[in-house]
């Protein structure tokens, strides 16, 4: 393929107005209390026992919480929400309350964006280390995670609970920074 075509091929694509919705730009922004409906949706979809939109909302209110999101961003404004993460500074810790996107948005990066994020905004507070728990069955999770520089600490027997009402234990994760 020549360079012509490759040019060509990337400004019809960028052009398109169909291609374009596909491919608009995701923004990770602040969460605001209204956006706690949303959110609960979000997170009732990940997980067997979902946070109400009052829990969330309360947490998104909470001065020591940091509520990111992802959505998308066009010339029509911004788009529903399609995922979200919740981290908490205690001292010079902080914690991954609650991390979900959208199943219908899920391997295409934004987590990674998320955590991402969430991670960078502890760290400019000053945090020394970032600890999560995560199902031992959540393997894109536990993947996710172990790229981003964290390792398993230790272990909750038993202790999330499944769609089928089994339980799985939760992997207690933690990155230092130094």
């Amino acid at each position: 393929m020549s360079q012509s075509s490759t040019f060509d091929d990337w400004y019809h694509w960028a052009l398109d107005p169909l291609r374009a919705s596909v491919t608009r730009l995701r923004i990770v922004e602040d969460a605001a209390v209204e956006d706690a409906e949303p959110l609960a949706a979000i997170h009732d979809a990940a997980f067997p026992i979902g946070w109400s939109a009052d829990d969330l909302a309360a947490l998104i209110d909470d001065d020591t919480v940091t509520t990111r999101l992802i959505r998308p961003l066009s010339w029509m404004g911004r788009g529903p929400v399609e995922g979200f993460i919740m981290v908490r500074q205690a001292g010079d810790e902080g914690e991954v309350l609650t991390f979900a996107v959208a199943g219908h948005c899920r391997g295409r990066g934004y987590g990674m964006r998320l955590l991402d994020d969430a991670l960078m905004a502890l760290r400019q507070r000053g945090i020394t280390a970032v600890f999560l728990e995560v199902a031992e069955t959540n393997r894109s999770a536990l993947k996710l995670y172990r790229r981003r520089g964290f390792a398993q600490v230790g272990e909750r027997p038993a202790y999330a609970r499944m769609a089928d009402g089994s339980k799985v234990s939760a992997l207690v994760m933690r990155r230092e920074y130094r």
